[in-house]
């Protein structure tokens, strides 16, 4: 044994704790002793053991506690392996012996060890030991220093770390739109941390949603059914850290078009001896089965084949008098469509003049309806009539004119010239349940299911101003003689509010 180890042994044991402080002055710095020289961790846990026994500062070099310093700093350099709450202590850190090493720590981001930014610090947390906690982002490089409390603190670093992971769940796709066929879609989901049990998804608008396995960070999910319009589909689930995390994505279905059936026929007037007739007429959006067509007049009725958006009714047996004609059918998006067409056969001279001396003249009545006639988007786009069962407006005006020009014995002669269908509720002067002057899809909805439908009025002013500004001028250039109003129950249709002077009917039912 050489005589430098027996001196050393000697000095040691003459005085407590000199062997440490011979070796911080007699050993080689550590080599993570500077910042570019920084040992690299990673990963969600583990821990590293070195030493500050010969460790030196550096120029520009912050101190590492409020206290003073910097003394004899050593250096780790954490890169985050995903976003969450980092945790690192150097419990288990010992100066000699079992003296605990008095530790100061602190933890920064920065290239530069003069130009870091401090993100946390600490002296004491346990006993003598240090502990920080920061929340840390995937892929950021942070720089770990270790120091002690004083000039004279040096010994045994152990340094240990633990990230809580974030759930930080991420839908991949961006915002997306897609056409009209598109009934379903797939996204692609990720998240930062194993799920527990499994994860979920909605879709808001369709009310629809369902599970899938939590173990992948990475998936693909569905299909997911779309309504037309804008569907916000959310992602949710919990991580092993009951950390809670979503996510959303919007994909808008483009609006089918509106469907309408038209008869290209104008309103025809046939002789007396004229016992049928033909109609041809068009559809933009092809039918579902078979459209169907039938006169009022003698109940006569049949369909049409479907596949072409032209049609032809080639014989069609009319009675005297007018006959309302009507095409009806359903679109591929459950859209209902009708047109009417009134012919009249000419009714024979010595009948016509015997009725009609009861009134002087023969009347024409034009008839403009407006059609109240919301779309469900979360009833699969059903109309109101279509979900709830309520009678449809087509049938119903169709109904009336035909009672009419049975109880005028023909003198009055019925033509619907305008139709208007309004995707909406109409407006009421007084609020609803839920504060509003309308209902909403939602709200109307929530109402029905809950018991809430109140009995509310229609302000036929705003309606006829504010939805359908067309009406009056229709009336003033004498295009229109008689407007016709109709939707749901409780929405305000009631006979004994009229629209004003001259009014006849109010058509709620």
């Amino acid at each position: 044994m050489s005589a430098y180890v027996q001196c050393r042994r000697l000095v040691a044991a003459m005085i407590p704790g000199a062997l440490w402080l011979m070796a911080g002055l007699l050993s080689a710095a550590p080599s993570n002793d500077n910042f570019a020289a920084a040992w690299a961790i990673d990963g969600n846990a583990g821990n590293s053991n070195g030493s500050n026994v010969g460790a030196t500062i550096e120029a520009g070099e912050p101190k590492h506690w409020s206290a003073g310093g910097p003394y004899h700093s050593a250096w780790w350099r954490y890169t985050a392996p995903a976003n969450g709450l980092l945790t690192v202590d150097t419990k288990g850190s010992y100066a000699s012996g079992s003296t605990a090493l008095d530790t100061t720590m602190a933890v920064y981001t920065g290239t530069a060890v003069n130009a870091l930014a401090r993100m946390n610090w600490n002296d004491d947390t346990f006993g003598p030991w240090s502990q920080v906690s920061l929340p840390v982002l995937r892929d950021m490089v942070y720089a770990i220093a270790v120091d002690g409390y004083n000039a004279s603190a040096v010994g045994a670093i152990a340094l240990n770390w633990n990230l809580e992971v974030d759930l930080a769940v991420a839908i991949t796709n961006a915002p997306f739109s897609v056409p009209m066929e598109t009934t379903a879609c797939d996204l692609f989901v990720t998240n930062e941390a194993a799920v527990v049990g499994i994860m979920q998804w909605l879709n808001h608008a369709t009310g629809t949603g369902g599970d899938f396995p939590a173990a992948a960070l990475a998936r693909t999910i569905g299909p997911i059914g779309l309504a037309y319009g804008a569907n916000t589909i959310v992602v949710s689930g919990t991580n092993a850290n009951g950390k809670t995390g979503s996510a959303s994505v919007t994909v808008t279905r483009t609006w089918p078009p509106q469907a309408f059936i038209a008869i290209t026929n104008p309103a025809i007037t046939v002789a007396a001896d004229v016992t049928s007739v033909a109609l041809g007429g068009s559809n933009n959006i092809f039918a579902v089965g078979d459209m169907t067509w039938r006169n009022s007049a003698t109940d006569e009725q049949g369909t049409l084949p479907v596949g072409t958006p032209w049609w032809t009714i080639s014989t069609i047996a009319v009675a005297e008098g007018d006959n309302a004609i009507t095409v009806q059918g359903t679109n591929v998006f459950g859209q209902v469509q009708q047109a009417t067409r009134i012919v009249t056969r000419t009714v024979p001279e010595n009948r016509r003049i015997d009725t009609r001396k009861r009134i002087p003249g023969y009347l024409k009545v034009k008839i403009a309806v407006i059609n109240y006639e919301p779309v469900f988007a979360t009833q699969g786009n059903k109309t109101y009539w279509q979900y709830s069962g309520w009678n449809d407006l087509r049938v119903c005006v169709a109904m009336a004119v035909d009672g009419w020009r049975t109880f005028t014995d023909g003198m009055l002669e019925f033509e619907v010239v305008h139709w208007t269908n309004a995707n909406l509720f109409p407006y009421h002067p007084e609020t609803n349940h839920y504060g509003q002057h309308r209902y909403t899809e939602a709200t109307y909805l929530d109402a029905r299911a809950n018991g809430r439908l109140e009995d509310l009025h229609m302000d036929y002013i705003t309606c006829l101003t504010a939805d359908f500004p067309h009406i009056a001028g229709m009336i003033e250039r004498g295009e229109v003689d008689h407007v016709m109003v109709g939707g749901g129950p409780y929405w305000g249709f009631w006979e004994t509010h009229m629209v004003g002077k001259g009014a006849s009917v109010c058509f709620g039912r």
